[in-house]
């Protein structure tokens, strides 16, 4: 905060400082998601302009305001020259009141502007919350005679002087306030004392601040007016009585706040904690934030009707001072969702996404209430970043969408790209979301470039403008792919049979479908596989054995997608002449005898107790046809693992053969193939005849066939 000081030399000061001051910049358009302030007339603008000074009246009598809105609406200029003070505050008439209730949740988002000047910046603004019996006229003055608002005040503050009588002149500022200041210069001869080390020159002072609160009048509980004691001149002891501006102070460069761009900044407040918090982004990579509990109560003596709005003031040094709003609670509440979809359905967020595969975007817009019944001359707004395609051919033949039960399509809108975003815009300005008629529009973009994508669509209208949830994804540029599933390097063939070779493939196209798959064996011709247009697939690769010598092989496999992407990849197959099987012979289990019965006899025939067909199967997988015998061999009786005293012997009939008996240790060919092949077959008849039974004992006996099957020519 600066002072315009009196006397000859200060004087003096003050024209060298006047003659330094540059012109005067035009402040730069707001972001274009603020919402309009002045409407047709003074009752309905959104605020209305407080009574200030400009530097140009004489002392004591009626200020007239420094502020004033723009021509389109779209900010309030609060100052932007030296010696002035200014402001805005809610309206407070039927049908635009937008005072506050302090019983509920409020928040609030806008944008603050603080020019573009790097030195000589004075002196700064304050938002400030105030129950002032002048309501919308309410401002800070130097004296009780209403003189002139100094600097230093930010047109909220009262004038503070260093005193032997402890006089604190807190009743010149506005009454019964709350405030956060932005304090761009550095008192410190009074106000600043207790920040003005840490502020030094360059460097501007965020804190909260009870403007109101005197000595202990409207200060909630916890808080009081500090004192500054510093040693003066020849020792002197001077007193320092700040009033309440200075609760935690956030210290930044003058610079962070005035380089020329609009800073975005949040306010809420939680009624049930009675907490006030905010957030003011610096830059894109700095926000400063804090949060500061009271009863409202004691600063305001109620909870309800809380005028807010913007004050600031200049002195010798000045600067631009200008605020924009792009939400403000209990005007107009709505809402706005995103979707966005794959081509089956699935959402989308978090996941890869392979290029050229289209996106479903569906946003929705919802009236929820407020002060206005109608959200109009809307404007949705989504990021379309190099990842993403928005081709007008593609956009505009997917457009879909209605309000209410009425229609469109893109021949009812006005869309375009600009600045990386794709705007669409209604012809028809009538076209509004009410309570009882949402928004619900359906568009394709197309993924083009690999990449991360982030996107949270923005429907712009009069007195809101909101942001759905954002939505991350990464675009990905996927090269075609061929994976061979579950193949075994070593296939063993079969002369006799045509014994099938199975190559499975998963075929990826990576982006499009696929166009074709082919395969060559050793480079010879290509064969080619009928394969649907999927995006991902397998195939079967079917030979047959007698396609194949023994050898090496080399399955070379080409998949082309629908952009001309190729992919290849082979396997290396070393097919060996195979060999002779034995897979299947005949167990044999008898029927129980009584030991008494057993005892009597001499010899005993037995059948078996199974009277299901019992099985021999022999493969032959050689590459020749060479002839071969199946051998089998009957070995001693056994009982708890020892040597029985039964002799026996095992009759055996095939099909069209004649009946084999099997001997104790004594090979017995069973068949013979003199033409090599496979075989299968079954034992028709079996019977075991027992002879010397002499000293049998009760128990399980046991014996053992040995199966054998054996090339005819070794």
């Amino acid at each position: 905060m600066n002072k315009t000081s009196k006397g000859l030399w200060t004087f003096f000061l003050l024209l060298i400082s006047w003659t330094a001051v540059p012109a005067d910049a035009a402040i730069p358009a707001p972001p274009p998601d603020t919402i309009r302030i002045q409407q047709q007339t003074a009752d309905q603008s959104l605020f209305r302009s407080v009574l200030g000074y400009n530097g140009t009246q004489a002392p004591r009598v009626s200020f007239t305001t420094s502020s004033k809105i723009s021509s389109d609406g779209s900010y309030v200029q609060v100052i932007d020259a030296p010696d002035q003070t200014g402001g805005i505050w809610t309206n407070d008439q039927p049908g635009a009141d937008l005072r506050m209730d302090l019983t509920k949740d409020f928040d609030a988002e806008m944008y603050l502007y603080f020019g573009d000047r790097s030195t000589q910046v004075g002196d700064g603004m304050a938002l400030v919350w105030q129950a002032d019996p002048r309501g919308t006229n309410a401002i800070a003055v130097s004296d009780g005679q209403g003189g002139l608002p100094r600097g230093a005040q930010l047109g909220m503050a009262g004038i503070e002087r260093s005193t032997d009588s402890n006089e604190i002149n807190s009743k010149y500022a506005i009454q019964k306030s709350f405030a956060l200041e932005f304090d761009m210069y550095k008192n410190s001869e009074y106000m600043d004392q207790d920040v003005a080390d840490s502020m030094g020159d360059t460097n501007a002072d965020i804190a909260f601040a009870f403007p109101g609160g005197g000595q202990g009048d409207f200060l909630p509980s916890g808080y009081s007016a500090p004192v500054i004691t510093r040693e003066g001149f020849f020792q002197w002891t001077k007193v320092y009585h700040t009033s309440q501006h200075h609760y935690q102070p956030q210290i930044v460069p003058i610079t962070s706040l005035t380089d020329g761009t609009w800073k975005r900044f949040k306010i809420s407040w939680n009624a049930e904690t009675n907490t006030f918090s905010y957030e003011l982004q610096l830059n894109q990579n700095e926000v400063k934030t804090a949060s500061i509990s009271f009863d409202p109560v004691a600063v305001f003596g109620k909870n309800k009707d809380i005028y807010w709005g913007l004050t600031g003031s200049t002195g010798a040094y000045y600067m631009e001072g200008a605020l924009a709003f792009r939400n403000i609670a209990g005007l107009l509440d709505t809402n706005t969702q995103m979707t966005i979809t794959d081509p089956t359905g699935k959402d989308v967020n978090g996941q890869e996404i392979p290029v050229d595969l289209p996106l479903t975007y569906t946003i929705k817009g919802n009236y929820v209430g407020g002060n206005y019944d109608r959200w109009s001359n809307l404007k949705i707004s989504v990021p379309v970043p190099d990842q993403l395609s928005a081709d007008d051919k593609t956009f505009a033949e997917s457009l879909t969408g209605q309000i209410g039960d009425k229609t469109f399509t893109a021949a009812d809108i006005d869309s375009s790209v600009e600045d990386g975003r794709l705007n669409i815009r209604f012809n028809d300005p009538s076209w509004a979301i009410l309570a009882e008629q949402p928004l619900s529009l359906h568009f394709t973009l197309l993924p083009e470039k690999a990449g991360h994508v982030q996107q949270a669509v923005e429907i712009q209208g009069d007195y809101a403008t909101r942001s759905s949830q954002v939505y991350q994804f990464s675009v990905v540029d996927k090269p075609p792919m061929i994976d061979f599933v579950g193949i075994d390097p070593t296939i063993p063939l079969s002369i006799k049979t045509d014994q099938p070779i199975t190559i499975q493939t998963k075929l990826d196209p990576g982006r499009g479908t696929i166009a074709s798959v082919t395969y060559q064996i050793n480079n010879l011709k290509d064969h080619t596989l009928s394969t649907p247009a999927k995006l991902s697939q397998t195939a079967t690769i079917d030979l047959k054995s007698h396609q194949l010598d023994t050898g090496n092989y080399e399955v070379l496999v080409s998949l082309t997608n629908s952009y001309g992407k190729t992919a290849t990849n082979s396997v290396q197959l070393n097919v060996e002449a195979g060999n002779l099987t034995l897979d299947q012979v005949a167990d044999f289990s008898f029927s129980s005898i009584p030991y008494p019965e057993l005892a009597k006899e001499k010899r005993l025939t037995l059948p078996p107790s199974e009277k299901q067909p019992m099985q021999l199967k022999v493969t032959d997988r050689r590459y020749q046809q060479d002839p071969w015998k199946l051998v089998a061999r009957l070995t001693d009786f056994t009982i708890d693992g020892k040597a029985a005293p039964i002799e026996a012997i095992l009759t055996i009939q095939l099909p069209d053969t004649k009946e084999i008996a099997l001997k104790k240790d004594q090979p017995i060919v069973v068949y013979e193939n003199p033409k090599g092949g496979s075989w299968t077959s079954s034992i028709d008849q079996a019977q075991l005849n027992f002879s010397s039974l002499k000293a049998v004992l009760p128990g399980a006996y046991q014996a053992t066939i040995e199966w054998q099957v054996v090339d005819a020519n070794h």
